[in-house]
């Protein structure tokens, strides 16, 4: 039997895509990534799901695949020349790119030692990838023995193709309604006067409350628009050519895009916190970042505010973190908010 390199590296691709795909969509549906993503132990580790480059992850899929083969080329005497081969090669996957990771991966012995993330949480997770990389191991050990099997190749690459096209259509709907639904908050607020605030400590407060209260129009009036992110960009860093001006156009929308998940994350996070809708609060700042200058830009990268329950129980606090705000000519707004919510330890 002959093996040839381009052949390896392509079916491995194919097949690497796919069951990355297949395990992807069983893993969010049985395990609520969604929620799971909006985890504090999670937040600032993982994208939420609802990010462009989370959903555009299976298209990333085909290069993991074409290394995978080349490992996999190296090896062939061992695995593809064998009837039980592919229990070979999925020991490689399993022990090196799984448990014996070189760095701290989730699932893997250093991922348990050094990352701050429950060990029972990583335990759990391991299906996922182990289920992936039997499926790999055995589907491509057995297309590459069965080269002229030809209802597998049309099958895969079938597959192959309707796996490329899902993520495609969904970026490409999600980067229509996100356009669409920021040009009509433009539009609204262009004919509103937006408030004027003058400290980043008061916009942090309003802010929470904003957010607790599930009150999107306020989120959107304490957020900068579209046309102040980019008249701020544009005096910062001018953009020398039109392709420099369609990035910063680019990374405009891209903000105004993931805004859109804000609160949904959010709720996520207090009902998973353990926070009572309707309940007695109350709102205090615990910190602020330094301000910080660059390109005439002023900007605060992380606040947190604390935010106190009162109820038959007594009171609860809940620790609520804020991202990117910046000074604007009509005073402090947000531009990435990305919050998060925490329930606060018990003082002793």
């Amino acid at each position: 039997m002959t093996i040839s390199l381009p052949s390896t590296l392509v079916k491995t691709a194919v097949v690497h895509t796919i069951t990355y795909f297949i395990a992807g969509v069983l893993a969010y549906t049985t395990m609520n990534y969604e929620k799971a993503f909006a985890d504090p132990a999670l937040h600032g580790y993982m994208r939420a799901t609802t990010e462009q480059i989370v959903m555009a992850g299976p298209l990333f899929q085909p290069i993991r695949g074409l290394l995978f083969g080349l490992v996999f080329y190296l090896v062939r005497d061992s695995t593809f020349a064998r009837p039980r081969g592919w229990i070979t090669l999925w020991m490689i996957l399993l022990i090196v790119g799984i448990i014996d990771t070189f760095g701290p991966a989730p699932g893997s012995i250093e991922g348990m030692i050094y990352t701050t993330l429950p060990v029972g949480r990583q335990i759990l997770g391991l299906w996922e990838t182990v289920l992936q990389t039997i499926l790999f191991s055995f589907v491509t050990w057995y297309w590459v023995r069965n080269p002229n099997a030809r209802w597998l190749t049309i099958t895969l690459w079938v597959l192959f193709a309707i796996v490329m096209a899902l993520p495609t259509l969904g970026l490409l709907a999600t980067t229509a309604r996100a356009g669409a639904a920021s040009f009509a908050a433009d539009q609204d607020f262009r004919d509103k006067v937006l408030p004027r605030i003058a400290t980043p400590e008061v916009l942090a407060i309003e802010m929470a409350k904003a957010l607790v209260a599930e009150d999107r129009e306020r989120i959107t009036a304490l957020s900068a628009t579209r046309e102040e992110m980019e008249a701020l960009l544009e005096s910062a860093q001018p953009p020398g050519t039109s392709g420099d001006r369609q990035e910063l156009k680019s990374r405009v929308a891209e903000i105004l895009a993931e805004r859109t998940a804000d609160l949904e994350r959010f709720r996520a996070m207090m009902k998973d916190s353990g926070a009572r809708t309707g309940a007695s609060v109350r709102f205090e700042l615990i910190d602020l970042d330094r301000i910080y200058e660059k390109d005439g830009m002023k900007k605060i990268r992380h606040s947190h505010v604390r935010m106190i329950q009162t109820g038959a129980a007594g009171e609860e606090s809940f620790v609520i973190k804020l991202d990117d705000m910046f000074l604007f000519p009509r005073g402090w707004a947000f531009t990435s908010i990305w919050p998060a919510i925490g329930k606060e330890p018990p003082k002793h």
